[in-house]
């Protein structure tokens, strides 16, 4: 699949912004200025590599680009993220309300057959198998991986 670059330097606005926290996706912000009837210049989920000055500061999808009107004319906002964008919100031992946009089921087990209530046990290897594949197939992890545990521990 192709990836497009797009090179920041000459775009920059006092509106372009590159953010990162602690446990969420990086992301890149700005605006392009366009006519009224212009096509979007990105589509959804579109690959891309944001450059500035010719140095990559982010692969990722392109998340949101919206038509919008400013005080200086017709823009688009372009919002483009990486590739842990997609696992963001993902919750690995929930459900109902308090879960995730995605939520897993591990083999778990109560270890007892009389229906009493006692802690689950969740497959540590079946969980991080989950975790794992999923990060793959949203691009988060591109390397080939081993996973050395045990199929018989439990947490």
């Amino acid at each position: 699949m192709d990836i497009r670059t797009v090179e920041l330097t000459g775009l920059a606005s006092q509106s372009c912004s590159w953010q990162w926290r602690n446990f969420t996706a990086a992301q890149v912000s700005f605006q392009l200025g366009r006519e009224m009837m212009d096509a979007a210049p990105f589509s959804y989920k579109e690959r891309v590599r944001v450059a500035w000055d010719g140095v990559t500061v982010l692969d990722g999808t392109v998340r949101k680009c919206d038509a919008a009107l400013s005080a200086s004319g017709y823009v688009w906002q372009v919002e483009i993220c990486d590739h842990w964008k997609p696992m963001e919100g993902t919750t690995f031992f929930g459900s109902g309300i308090g879960a995730g946009r995605i939520a897993f089921s591990f083999a778990a087990f109560s270890g007892l057959s009389s229906g009493a209530s006692v802690k689950r046990r969740i497959k540590i290897a079946a969980a991080l198998r989950t975790v794992l594949d999923n990060a793959r197939k949203h691009g988060a992890l591109v390397t080939d991986y081993v996973l050395d545990v045990d199929d018989s521990a439990w947490i």
